[in-house]
């Protein structure tokens, strides 16, 4: 009987431990804001004097509804993360081993991944076999769950152009 009311007394002291550590995490917030986030994703760069390029995530959304056939988009991740899900239309290129049987000169190539850092390698690659049109997709395939699955329109900078 003791036992028993210490123990509960131990998970009311747990629970109230668990409360408060989850309204202090909620006062928190996020460590950076929202503008320092976009800023780092989309800071445009260079790279061997070349300028890499990207599209939004709204944009690549917008061609897929298009359903335009003058672009490929690629994803780099690896087989099991494609498997698991990928970007409707995206084709899976681990290597780039094989891109010129896939790909025509002309078609506009958007690669990527996690986020857009992993993408760079992959641009690099096909730049140096003589593709011109390769574009990053901003912050990868974490934007695109971010802004196209579970879109915050508060957050959105479409909505925020529109409201303003």
């Amino acid at each position: 009987m003791k036992l028993s009311l210490k123990y509960r007394r131990f998970e009311k002291i747990l629970a109230l431990i668990t409360f408060l550590l989850a309204v202090f995490a909620a006062l928190l917030g996020e460590p950076y804001t929202v503008s320092e986030q976009r800023e780092e994703i989309f800071t445009p760069r260079e790279m061997n004097g070349m300028k890499i390029e990207y599209l939004r995530t709204y944009q690549v959304a917008e061609w897929i509804m298009e359903k335009r056939e003058d672009f490929i988009i690629i994803d780099v991740r690896t087989l099991i993360e494609f498997n698991t899900y990928h970007i409707p239309s995206a084709q899976h290129i681990t290597y780039l081993n094989n891109t010129s049987e896939m790909i025509s000169p002309d078609q506009i190539i958007i690669l990527y991944a996690k986020n857009t850092e992993s993408t760079i390698e992959s641009w690099l690659k096909l730049k140096q076999r003589g593709f011109e049109n390769i574009y990053l997709m901003q912050g990868g395939i974490n934007s695109w769950a971010k802004d196209i699955l579970f879109p915050d329109l508060l957050d959105h900078a479409i909505f925020q152009e529109v409201v303003s």
